[in-house]
């Protein structure tokens, strides 16, 4: 009670503080500046009576607890000054938002410094070396091959196809020109305004369109990031190498902590999530939103995390990574393949369960949970794209697909384990209902010839084994009994079985399920059947390293295990090495030319972003289309999938002519769209592919900011708006809850080994 009557009085402190400071400073000091400085007298003023009324404190030396106490406050300084910045970017006057930072620095004020500040044990950097270091004891060989492993695939999988000037994949049309726009748009805006403002539309290509509110923008993505500093195609290709290291060490905890294995069998796991040949090749043609499907062994460390004791350690923190790693999904441009994706994760899910390493009331109270809290952070996202996708569903393409179901159920097989190049001659002869090109990277899901190798020699060998009655005495026994559930694990075998055969009924055009799919809104827009093959990719991971694991289990001397780990990792990696990939490099076929991208990139870095001032028709561009942007014109005749391959549902293409972007048609509207009336036509009075009304000032302003890549002022409906304050509200929550325990965390590990935090019992609150 003294904490939080003392509390409400340095809350009040601390806001009355700030607000005189920033009526005094605010002409000619910086906002973060202000806030510091604030920040240092009330924290002042704070120390002095948690020490003399909250904690009595005053036997301990001054000094030394004031510096504690301000190294302890630190970061949430950091968190006030981000936060405030980013409120005030977004339209909130500093005096309200403050007031939301002091009562976000009250709440977890107190804990910091009841744990820390004036804590009876102090609290030193050699306490948080020594548990780095022992947490590092015993994974040298880990590193080393993670180190190696890195090397050979920027050799293999990703330098050769970033290395030409002259042409890169095909699919950089699209990729390269988004990142750079997500860069004009920073570079319009500021950095943290044009965080918190993104970009739902775009100016740059289709005479405006949508770009946050498209459900595969990634705008948040870490590739964006590398934008930043690097030029698009060094950014995707430094992507690739980040979400290979996600996909190694995602996949040696999951082995390590959910699957039991020992070090060595977890560390060709982790090989072989690195050496998948999905996000390299994909990337290498520039689809780089494919990339963040190796978020997937964190959802299921998240999904399958052993049970802590405590609600807080059974839900609360794996929930919140359930939901941070959906989010990561969305945010990153990979909403498109989330659906399969998610059914993977879930599918090697059950089989952890039904294997007995896992609980399946905490999976799916996990799942559940962690999706209705996802779809809440991101609901203004979701439900812009879903307005988006009603008014241009794309559902009038059929799906390709194979006559004869044996065709249907090979082809997974195939794409899993060979070369992308040889399963796409297996699917030219016998695919049909083929609108589009069935090219080599939508068969790019394998694993290669040399994982392939690696198991069946292993299980050759772990099978002679059981023949000759030798089994292993370690915990891999218990890997494979039944989780002991009953009746229930005959739903869960269901559960297992109908995600195993959906694939496959995909691909086979006699299916019924395809034509389910065609009913499901957004879902409807799949023109691909064979992405949802990646369902198979998590476990397929599973069963090509659980050879390998049997037979490290059953070394008599352990300490060669790493030595059979090293060379069953090298042999997947020369699989690799060796595959053809010669689609991935022809100039024919990979034939976007990065030079005019690379030119506005630099040209970008002297005199920021390229101004946009008219519209442009002509299909002559052909794969460079929105190459117009680069030109300071808005490309009619552009490339963008949410209207077709071929543009078909683009709207009202008779309107427009070339000329002026804000040049008046007609009707009195300007030659650019209105990109609100994609999303929500009804409440902007207005219909898709209508321009700004230019005799309306506020329409004018609108337009102006439109084109020159700042936010304007457009109508949503009020579901939308309560989502927007939703996730707004959710986002400051979890960032802010992340961000005090992570300090907590970082701060508990610099106490001396074998101490608690709370201090003694006679500093307690009444």
């Amino acid at each position: 009670m003294r904490y939080l009557a003392f509390g409400v009085w340095n809350t009040f402190f601390a806001w009355l503080a700030f607000a005189l400071i920033w009526n005094i400073g605010e002409s000619f000091a910086p906002l973060w500046t202000l806030v510091a400085i604030a920040h240092g007298v009330a924290t002042t003023q704070a120390f002095w009576v948690q020490r003399r009324w909250v904690f009595k404190a005053e036997s301990d030396p001054l000094a030394a607890q004031y510096l504690r106490f301000q190294g302890v406050f630190l970061g949430l300084l950091g968190i006030g000054m981000f936060m405030l910045e980013a409120l005030h970017a977004q339209g909130v006057h500093p005096l309200a938002g403050q007031v939301l930072v002091m009562a976000t620095q009250a709440a977890s004020g107190f804990l910091l410094g009841r744990s820390f500040t004036f804590s009876a044990e102090p609290f030193r950097l050699q306490w948080l070396g020594m548990r780095i270091a022992a947490a590092l004891r015993g994974t040298g060989v880990v590193w080393l091959a993670f180190l190696a492993s890195l090397a050979i695939f920027y050799r293999v999988l990703a330098r050769p196809f970033y290395a030409s000037l002259e042409h890169v994949g095909h699919d950089f049309a699209l990729s390269a020109t988004g990142l750079l726009e997500g860069r004009f748009w920073l570079q319009s805006n500021g950095l943290i305004a044009g965080l918190f403002n993104p970009p739902w539309f775009t100016p740059a290509w289709c005479a405006g369109a949508a770009f946050f509110t498209d459900p595969q923008a990634g705008f948040f993505s870490p590739v964006q990031w590398l934008a930043l500093a690097l030029d698009p195609f060094q950014a995707i290709e430094v992507g690739t190498l980040f979400f290979a290291a996600l996909a190694f060490w995602g996949g040696y905890l999951v082995a390590r902590r959910l699957l039991g294995w020992q070090a060595p069998g977890a560390l060709v796991f982790a090989i072989l999530g690195m050496a998948h040949a999905f996000m390299p090749l994909r990337s290498a043609v520039g689809e780089s939103g494919y990339q963040p499907l190796y978020v997937w062994p964190w959802l299921l460390l998240a999904l399958c995390w052993p049970a802590q004791a405590g609600w807080r350690g059974k839900l609360v923190g794996p929930v919140l990574g359930v939901t941070l790693a959906l989010t990561a999904w969305l945010h990153f441009g990979f909403a498109g393949m989330m659906v399969p994706s998610f059914l993977g994760v879930m599918l090697l899910g059950l089989v952890l369960v039904l294997t007995g390493r896992a609980r399946f009331d905490l999976l799916l109270a996990r799942a559940a949970l962690g999706g209705v809290l996802a779809i809440a952070l991101n609901g203004s996202k979701l439900y812009e794209a879903a307005s988006l996708m009603r008014n241009f569903p794309r559902d009038f393409y059929g799906m390709p697909g194979f006559a004869a179901l044996q065709d249907a159920l090979v082809a997974p097989v195939m794409a899993l384990l060979l070369p992308s190049q040889w399963t796409t001659f297996f699917g030219m002869r016998r695919l049909s209902g083929v609108q589009f090109s069935v090219l080599p990277h939508e068969w790019a899901l394998e694993f290669g010839l040399g994982a392939l190798a690696v198991a069946l020699v292993a299980g050759a060998w772990v099978l002679q084994q059981r023949r000759q009655g030798i089994r292993t005495a370690t915990a891999e026994a218990h890997l494979l009994a039944p989780a002991p559930f009953g009746a229930l694990r005959w739903l869960l075998w269901a559960g297992v079985l109908l995600l195993l055969v959906l694939p496959p009924l995909l691909l086979w055009n006699q299916g019924a399920v395809r034509e389910m799919l065609k009913q499901i809104p957004i879902l409807n827009s799949a023109a691909w059947p064979m992405r949802w093959i990646v369902i198979y990719v998590p476990l397929v991971q599973w069963l090509l390293a659980w050879p390998v694991q049997q037979v490290l289990a059953r070394l008599p001397v352990q300490q060669h295990a790493w030595w059979y780990a090293l060379g069953a990792g090298a042999v997947i990696w020369l699989g690799q090495a060796l595959a053809p990939n010669s689609y991935y490099l022809d100039p024919h076929i990979q034939a976007y030319d990065p030079k005019p991208v690379l030119r506005a990139h630099s040209q970008s870095l002297r005199a920021g972003a390229m101004p946009l001032e008219r519209i442009e028709i002509t299909p002559e561009r052909g794969l460079a289309r929105n190459d117009a942007m680069l030109d300071g014109a808005s490309q009619a005749y552009c490339y963008n999938p949410l209207y077709g391959y071929r543009l078909e549902a683009f709207p009202q293409p008779g309107r427009l002519r070339p000329g002026p972007a804000l040049a008046l048609d007609a009707a009195g509207q300007s030659m650019i769209f209105n990109p609100a009336c994609l999303v929500h036509p009804a409440e902007n009075a207005c219909q898709p592919g209508d321009g700004f009304r230019m005799d309306d000032p506020a329409q004018r302003q609108a337009a102006e900011n439109f084109v020159a890549r700042k936010p304007f002022a457009w109508q949503r409906p009020w579901l939308g708006q309560v989502l927007s304050w939703v996730s707004q509200g959710l986002f400051w929550l979890i960032l802010c809850l992340l961000a005090v325990r992570l300090w907590q965390a970082l701060l508990s590990a610099a106490l001396p080994p074998g101490t608690g935090n709370p201090p003694p019992a006679d500093r307690h609150m009444a």
